[in-house]
């Protein structure tokens, strides 16, 4: 069986699962059409790879250039995806699609189906989370005058007139109609779909569970033996490397340290963004403990899981944590300190002080990884998915989820967005008609009077 991983990576999961089934004998070969900026390893051997990547790198080259040239290059980059996916249905069997990538968008896919290649989707949040609950909502949809220069949309913000609220709104929802047909689409034709109940509202067709899956790692054994010894009565290092600040909730892990630090506690506060890999790797090494995030839907995706291959717990805020024990077997529960936004500075403050418990935190989140997130244990469980043999215990079904509060945004945020859609388009633009237990759920939070701002 020999196994297409593309068209995108995320957090390395890719590349290292490439090395899970090298690990297990089985071919598979990593296809992008563009190159990760934090530095993953990207094993692109095919001249048919390598000519698509250079006609979309020169299409995005070229996108302010004249018609005809933008013209060219869009042709070059139709033809060049057409060519890579003929050789592809040449030489995989099994095809596992990053996000919701494909090659024509979607079109491709009944012909996988009449060629007897099996279709694995795997989701991993902004591409299929409903866009009214995103803080990581791209902004495509906005006007470019209203962009904020992040790449998302944003909050709704005080200083926003009310137009740019407008125009906000409107982006928000069409996201959201957009992702849910991308959803339908996938739910049609993929043999397999992959996604958590935190972010999968949209799915019509039960799911295989994310975290049973797991975040495939294969770390660095010799980066893992350089971990300096800790010195009694040092100062507790903390590291946080966000990749979008404001939707991490920097500011508010930010403000949770200092207040930490302003009554007396010896913390080293280490803060950076758009490293590559290996350099937030060697931080990793050196530091007592990781903050994730403020506002997760899932107790552990990348920087937490290269942290516990370290033996280094970490925190991860969001509203998900309170949701997450009912929609999951205890034994596929990743052991981070996964604590509410409000709880933040308390869950820091226990890692800082409980020198015993961050120690054993550690090592059952170490435990937990090489156990079940080495890249070769994923490797094997999506070989399973593709054949059909799996435990019907592993599939979630989307009917049961009740969770609204999304991440990368606030309560108070998210409820001022929900609110100003359900006012602007009415219930039909959360496109969870299917879904009356949730529409009710969204009715009551979005009509409740405004949460304190936090």
């Amino acid at each position: 069986m020999r196994v297409f991983l593309g068209l995108a990576e995320v957090s390395g999961f890719y590349s290292n699962l490439k090395k899970g089934f090298d690990a297990i004998g089985v071919q598979a070969e990593l296809v992008t059409l563009t190159r990760h900026r934090f530095g993953y390893e990207d094993p692109h051997r095919s001249i048919w790879i390598r000519m698509a990547q250079a006609a979309v790198a020169g299409r995005i080259r070229h996108r302010d250039a004249s018609a005809p040239v933008r013209l060219a290059w869009s042709a070059l980059a139709g033809i060049t995806r057409a060519l890579l996916l003929a050789w592809a249905l040449l030489r995989f069997d099994v095809f596992v699609f990053c996000c919701a990538t494909s090659f024509f968008r979607f079109r491709e896919l009944p012909l996988l189906k009449f060629l007897g290649k099996k279709i694995v989707y795997n989701f991993h949040g902004t591409d299929g989370r409903c866009g009214f609950m995103d803080g990581f909502a791209e902004d495509m949809y906005l006007p470019a005058a209203m962009r904020e220069g992040t790449g998302y949309i944003g909050p709704l913000r005080d200083a926003d007139s009310e137009e740019v609220k407008a125009c906000k709104l409107d982006a928000y929802a069409a996201l959201t109609a957009a992702r849910k047909a991308n959803v339908d689409r996938i739910d049609r034709y993929a043999d397999v779909v992959i996604n958590s109940p935190s972010h999968g509202q949209h799915h019509t067709r039960p799911f295989v569970q994310r975290l049973i899956v797991g975040m495939p790692y294969m770390p660095d054994r010799a980066l893992l033996a350089q971990q300096p010894a800790r010195r009694e009565n040092q100062e507790v290092t903390i590291l946080h490397s966000p990749s979008f600040p404001e939707g991490k909730g920097t500011p508010g892990i930010r403000a949770a340290v200092a207040t930490l630090q302003a009554k007396g506690n010896k913390i080293r506060f280490i803060e950076i963004t758009g490293r590559p890999n290996r350099e937030v790797l060697e931080l990793i090494a050196q530091c007592d403990f990781v903050i994730d995030q403020l506002y997760s839907d899932m107790a552990m995706v990348g920087f937490a899981t290269e942290a516990a291959f370290f033996g280094k717990p970490a925190i991860v805020g969001g509203y998900y944590a309170a949701h997450q024990p009912a929609d999951i077997a205890d034994e596929w529960i990743p052991p981070t300190l996964f604590c509410l936004p409000e709880d933040i500075e308390a869950a820091i403050e226990k890692l800082v002080v409980d020198a015993e418990f961050r120690c054993i935190l550690g090592a059952r989140a170490r435990e937990f990884v090489e156990s079940r997130w080495l890249a070769s244990r994923s490797a094997e469980r999506i070989l399973a998915l593709a054949r059909g043999d799996f435990p019907a215990e592993w599939l979630y079904d989307p009917a049961h989820c009740d969770y609204i509060h999304g991440m990368g945004m606030s309560k108070q945020n998210m409820q001022r967005v929900m609110r100003g859609i359900l006012e602007r388009h009415g219930m039909p633009a959360f496109g969870l008609s299917d879904k009356p237990g949730i529409e009710k759920l969204i009715q009551q939070f979005a009509g409740t009077p405004t949460l304190a701002s936090k």
